[in-house]
């Protein structure tokens, strides 16, 4: 029974951090292409993808948090943790073992947004129809 439990609580963080990693990339593509009409400073590339990367985390945290249902900070702190090793292992690879210069930055970012997120996401109140139809995809 607890095995079942646990293995719920990683398929419901993995689905949380996807979902969040989705995101972030369609921010950032929605972010280029803007980028592309307008004329925008280095300055401001870094403060968008800060800004896409704490949305990201914070809505990996707050799916997490809703349907695990307790432990909101821990569980939304774990989903920007694993959102933020996923972007540093893409990250070296793409740039060749290149570290981007803001890591404990970002990484402070992602856990206070995840753990946001998470308390927020376990107190909204849940229609029944929606959590049965949610969990019945999530155990697949």
């Amino acid at each position: 029974m607890a095995e079942n439990k646990r293995n719920l609580f990683i398929k419901i963080l993995l689905v949380s951090v996807l979902c969040g990693l989705i995101l972030v990339f369609a921010l950032l593509i929605f972010f280029a292409v803007l980028m592309q009409l307008i004329d925008i400073g280095d300055r401001t590339c870094i403060f968008i993808s800060s800004i896409s990367l704490f949305i990201g985390a914070f809505v990996s945290g707050f799916s997490g948090g809703f349907f695990v249902r307790k432990k909101g900070l821990i569980t939304g702190c774990a989903c920007g943790a694993m959102m933020f090793l996923c972007m540093l292992i893409l990250n070296l690879v793409m740039r060749s073992g290149y570290l981007f210069s803001s890591v404990i930055f970002k990484f402070i970012l992602c856990l206070i947004s995840g753990g946001v997120g998470g308390c927020i996401g376990v107190n909204k109140r849940i229609h029944k129809g929606l959590l049965s139809s949610l969990k019945g995809i999530i155990s697949m």
